[in-house]
């Protein structure tokens, strides 16, 4: 930490002596994986290691991800730690229990157990549609008719699925 960004904190903890610290300020180095990111002031000074907010019970937890060099609200909970409380933008939306995964963003979701995931399970099954052939008394039948339609349909779930 730089003796400037010490000076700030220092001087910010001395005028908020039991009261409640919010700061305000630009989001970056956002890491979902460890729930963390940066907070900078207008005035410079950097948070690092600010906690983003995690709904948790036993089984499920909610992350919600900010997107980076968004706004954002964090409250101190205890020296040093902040938590971040509002931001103005998100990036994704994370649902995770032991096994699956829920995540939405803007360039679709993903729907995952275990190693399986629900957008490539699907392209699979329209994969083995339009490849489908039936034996005739004339011999194996030729592609559906409605190949056109299968495809129109596999377009659209690679733009829900990303």
């Amino acid at each position: 930490m730089s003796r400037k960004n010490k000076l700030l904190q220092d001087a910010l903890k001395e005028l908020h002596i039991n009261t409640p610290h919010l700061v305000s300020g630009t989001l970056s180095n956002i890491n979902a994986t460890q729930g963390t990111c940066t907070l900078c002031t207008a005035e410079g000074l950097l948070i690092e290691g600010v906690q983003l907010k995690t709904l948790k019970n036993n089984n499920y937890s909610l992350l919600l991800v900010p997107q980076e060099n968004s706004w954002g609200h964090a409250l101190l909970i205890g020296e040093p730690d902040y938590l971040l409380i509002a931001a103005d933008t998100l990036d994704k939306c994370l649902l995770q229990t032991a096994d699956g995964l829920l995540q939405l963003d803007d360039s679709g979701f993903i729907m995952q157990h275990k190693s399986e995931s629900l957008g490539p399970i699907l392209s699979d099954l329209l994969n083995t549609i339009m490849a489908l052939t039936v034996p005739t008394n004339a011999g194996p039948s030729g592609i559906p008719l409605n190949l056109t339609d299968f495809q129109t349909i596999q377009q659209r779930l690679q733009n829900l699925f990303s």
